[in-house]
């Protein structure tokens, strides 16, 4: 006949899990690399955490069996230990997740604000979502009233272009032209 656990196995499980949900928690915030998960990514990732969160305070204790382990998950003179372990395994993994990051190239932050950096008095094509054409200088680029992305072109022109994609015509309009996020389909950069 199968056994059901008792509370005190189901205390040390959730004494034991709830740590790697510590560390998720500490690596989130401590890593730039923003990415919203799932609850079933985080309670993965929390698993795992808590495997590597328990081997590391079973190893500072000398533990090496699983009953010696939940004799002292219950000792509350260890919590503190099971607590540094916790920050252990978190910083640990943010230098590890942050040196990946780093030598794949992956750089955090808002892609706009990187874009505005890099592009800001470049030459640019940007495309509206009814398939319109302009072509000018970004003048400016910035976040409007409530986070809208604005993006003004110096010097616009619009570019007509027939059924081949040949320009048939150019037209200058003014000295600027103000877009909104709403109205950029695609920014493309001019090749120097």
């Amino acid at each position: 006949m199968i056994e059901l656990p008792s509370i005190l196995d189901i205390y040390v499980v959730l004494a034991l899990i709830i740590p790697g949900f510590i560390v998720f928690k500490i690596i989130t915030w401590l890593v730039p690399v923003r990415v919203k998960f799932s609850s079933v990514e985080i309670t993965y990732y929390s698993l795992i955490f808590s495997l590597l969160t328990t081997i590391v305070f079973s190893s500072m204790l000398g533990i090496d069996n699983p009953s010696d382990l939940r004799v002292s998950v219950f000792n509350w003179q260890e919590a503190p230990l099971l607590l540094f372990s916790c920050f252990i395994v978190a910083i640990v993994l943010t230098i590890v997740i942050r040196l990946i990051i780093g030598l794949r190239g992956i750089v955090s932050g808002s892609p706009w604000d990187r874009f505005c950096d890099e592009y800001i008095s470049k030459y640019v094509h940007v495309i509206t979502p009814s398939g319109e054409e302009y072509y000018g200088w970004i003048k400016r680029m910035s976040r409007g009233e409530n986070g809208v992305k604005e993006i003004s072109l110096g010097s616009p022109v619009k570019i007509i272009r027939d059924n081949n994609g040949k320009i048939i015509e150019k037209q200058r309009i003014g000295k600027e032209l103000l877009f909104t996020e709403k109205s950029v389909a695609m920014i493309l950069r001019k090749r120097e």
